[in-house]
């Protein structure tokens, strides 16, 4: 009898933490199957930590594949420790024929492709592909562009439908989002805004901060902010960096809030139109 093919590095965790006993939510009856829902483009941007910014696309991309779709991941930052791909180290499978792609192929689940652009590069929207033909630019799904956190490359870039800014909590650091959301508002002004906080002394200050800085936002650009979450990092998050094992195949998520923060934007997603500012 021939033995059954094992599992590779890291991707007994990903079986056990996807293919559980409960359905997940995008199977229950009141939800509609994932291809009524419209694909979707998330920019997610962190001015001052590529890596920090890298472990949330990392986290939303698995998030996604978690609830049945297909998930393309537009890679612009430079290849290293910050890397998409580096943080997926232990379930990545490199295509050989494609050098600057690689893929997560999770049992059960949509596969999700990582595409390295150069940084030098602007993310621009595919063109639709019909069916009869190949697609040799990314797939029809959710796409996630991890950017460069540069006002240039937002200037020269296709709209993202939802933006994710990242930020942390210092005078400097606030005015620099407000220059990034607003520069986000006046080039594409059908996105959607979101804020996270990175490292806020806690839920309650981080809140009335976003309170604040969301109110500064709706008076200056005349738009809303949606509040994702207060991102810590803790000892859990540096050792899922350092270990290249995302968050959400944790056993134990720790204090870091990327759990709430990835679920509260996949909620979010499922609306249509402008965000409210919970500053209003």
């Amino acid at each position: 009898m021939r033995e059954r093919p094992r599992l590779g590095r890291g991707l007994e965790e990903v079986s056990s933490h996807f293919l559980s006993p409960q359905r997940p939510r995008d199977l229950q009856p009141d939800n509609p199957p994932p291809s009524a829902v419209e694909n979707r483009t998330i920019g997610v941007c962190h001015p001052d930590s590529r890596l920090i910014q890298s472990c949330l696309v990392t986290n939303l991309a698995l998030e996604l594949a978690k609830r049945r779709h297909p998930v393309t991941v537009q890679d612009f930052l430079p290849p290293g420790e910050a890397s998409i791909r580096t943080l997926m180290g232990t379930i990545a499978t490199q295509d050989e024929q494609l050098p600057d792609q690689a893929a997560i192929k999770l049992y059960g689940l949509p596969e999700i492709t990582i595409i390295q652009s150069g940084p030098a590069q602007t993310w621009k929207v595919p063109a639709p592909v019909p069916e009869t033909m190949p697609s040799e630019g990314p797939r029809p799904g959710d796409h996630l562009v991890n950017m460069v956190g540069d006002l240039d490359f937002i200037l020269s870039s296709d709209a993202v439908r939802d933006f994710i800014l990242i930020t942390q909590t210092g005078d400097d650091h606030m005015l620099k989002a407000y220059a990034f959301l607003k520069t986000m508002h006046s080039a594409h002004d059908q996105t959607r805004l979101h804020l996270v906080m990175d490292d806020a002394p806690g839920p309650e200050e981080a809140e009335r901060l976003f309170n604040r800085f969301g109110a500064f936002v709706r008076k200056h650009l005349g738009v809303g902010v949606g509040f994702l979450g207060n991102l810590i990092q803790d000892e859990l998050l540096q050792r899922s960096i350092v270990e290249r094992r995302p968050l959400v195949l944790a056993r134990d998520r720790g204090e870091t809030g990327m759990a709430s923060i990835c679920a509260r934007l996949l909620d979010t997603l499922e609306t249509d139109g402008p965000l409210p500012s919970e500053a209003d």
